[in-house]
């Protein structure tokens, strides 16, 4: 269990990286990509919110398709940004990013990850986990 001021510092972080987010969306470069990338391994243990639906028994992760056919796990950095999707009742847990790499790293299910998919998002393919994951 996570106590209080570790949840507020959680929360510090995930305000962080929306704002990285937008960065990067406004004005899209290698330095701001870096910036990202380099910000989640320094916070590799922040937990973000995912959701999940029932099926075959147990709890499986809601993949997001893209216009492209890729399936992305989608990541969000609040409750509001997980409402602004199509399903508003969905079971969430809260995941480490270092979890959900090794996770999607080993399987074959998805492309990648995406953060806040309904809103500014930010598209993360198996190249930049490795990025990251491998440094």
């Amino acid at each position: 269990m996570v106590d209080g001021e570790a949840k507020k510092n959680e929360r510090e972080v995930l305000r962080k990286l929306e704002e990285k987010i937008g960065v990067l969306l406004d004005n899209t470069t290698y330095e701001n990509l870096a910036d990202i990338l380099t910000f989640i391994r320094d916070n590799i243990e922040t937990e973000l919110i995912v959701a999940v639906k029932g099926g075959n028994g147990g709890l499986e992760l809601n993949p997001v398709k893209t216009g492209d056919g890729k399936r992305f796990f989608a990541m969000f950095t609040s409750f509001d940004e997980q409402m602004k999707g199509p399903s508003k009742v969905q079971s969430t847990y809260e995941v480490s990013f270092k979890s959900i790499f090794d996770f999607v790293m080993k399987s074959g299910e998805v492309d990648g990850i995406m953060i806040n998919p309904f809103g500014r998002a930010f598209r993360m393919e198996r190249q930049l986990i490795e990025v990251i994951v491998n440094s």
